[in-house]
């Protein structure tokens, strides 16, 4: 499999699995993350439930394809390939949909907030280009599955490494922006 895909397997596991931990980890979390697709206003209120079950138990069918994908290339199973192209490809539907929410739910000037990842920031431009990154990652990894060449350890192991720290990237996106971007209000504290 190529080092590339093992990155994005990897960070797919982070990425999904820690949504998912975030949202299904308690009943006060999941109504936080229910009452964030509430506030968006593209769900009807009669699908909520289940548009945010579904959204749910996606992130973690993801991430667990994700990792039987890299736990199958570890053992050299000759069917790995096709988990992981399968793996990706159910992240990139997810991550197509969640995308489309994200931008929609901009454009019609919704303040709902952005709760992936446990967080409450207003969804903004940084969450659409988060999500269209790992989306064009996922597209780029199936893409690539086609040219699958010789394993190698040392690489395989680093790939990993580099899908790990996407992965805590991406996470944390939100407070990265906040450490390197001024936003108007720390602008304001500082005058």
């Amino acid at each position: 499999m190529q080092p590339y895909a093992i990155a994005v397997l990897v960070a797919t596991i982070g990425i999904f699995g820690t949504s998912a931990w975030a949202k299904l980890r308690g009943r006060e979390p999941f109504g936080i993350y229910r009452a964030g697709l509430r506030a968006t206003h593209l769900i009807p209120e009669p699908a909520l439930a289940l548009v945010a079950a579904t959204l749910a138990a996606v992130e973690v069918a993801a991430a667990v394809l994700a990792l039987v994908a890299v736990v199958a290339t570890c053992v050299r199973s000759p069917a790995a390939p096709t988990i992981a192209a399968i793996a990706m490809i159910v992240a990139a539907g997810v991550m197509t949909v969640l995308t489309a929410g994200v931008i929609a739910s901009i454009r019609r000037g919704s303040d709902a907030p952005c709760v992936c990842f446990g967080t409450s920031k207003p969804l903004g431009p940084v969450h659409a280009i988060r999500n269209g990154l790992l989306l064009m990652a996922l597209i780029v990894g199936v893409a690539g599955m086609a040219g699958a060449g010789p394993a190698h350890l040392f690489v395989d192991v680093i790939a990993a490494l580099a899908g790990g720290i996407a992965a805590a990237l991406f996470v944390h996106a939100d407070e990265l922006v906040d450490l390197f971007v001024l936003t108007p209000s720390v602008r304001e504290e500082r005058h």
